[in-house]
């Protein structure tokens, strides 16, 4: 990694035990491979603003 690169993590919320690498064959079939995520974190949920708008940060 460079210094003050970008590295896309992927959150996510999901009711099925998915693995990695079952999510990574998911995303390589419908992203171009530079797109994919190297991080992923599941969540229980997702923060929303009081706007009702993900909340990114």
């Amino acid at each position: 990694m460079i210094l003050g690169e970008q590295v896309p993590k992927l959150y996510f919320v999901s009711e099925s035990n998915i693995s990695k690498a079952q999510l990574i064959a998911y995303l390589s079939q419908h992203l171009a491979k530079y797109k994919v995520p190297k991080h992923f974190e599941k969540v229980d949920t997702l923060p929303y603003t009081s706007t009702g708008k993900l909340q990114k940060k």
